[in-house]
């Protein structure tokens, strides 16, 4: 009998992972969900091997499987990339703590944040 989950589209991994990081944070955001990778599969609709091989850099995931697992982890589709750590970032906890906010607002408190961000002058 075939099970009702669908097998995403994946590419397998050649020289390394064609997205560096993704797979470990993407385990990152999981775990912090306390979510173990089949019940992330089952929710996103994936198959437990194929998570598994996402999250181990073995498959890259396309934008629609990238798209489920960003709306069952509560995260906008960049948050599942790796922040590039060779930027300069002045102040990384306070970029980090602003994410983690940002993923918590409903839309309409995104629009709102937007809308107080644009109106601060940075040049007083």
């Amino acid at each position: 009998m075939r099970s009702a989950t669908v097998s995403t589209m994946t590419r397998p991994r050649r020289a390394g992972e064609v997205v560096p990081g993704l797979g470990a944070r993407l385990r990152e955001l999981r775990r912090a969900r306390s979510m173990t990778q089949e019940r992330l599969g089952e929710l996103a609709n994936i198959q437990p091997e194929t998570m598994s091989r996402i999250e181990n850099g073995a498959n890259t995931p396309d934008l629609d499987t990238l798209a489920r697992i960003a709306k069952v982890l509560g995260v906008a589709i960049p948050t599942l990339f790796p922040v590039d750590q060779a930027t300069d970032d002045p102040h990384p906890a306070l970029t980090e703590s602003m994410l983690r906010i940002w993923e918590r607002l409903g839309e309409e408190d995104r629009r709102l944040m937007i809308t107080i961000a644009g109106r601060i002058d940075c040049d007083k």
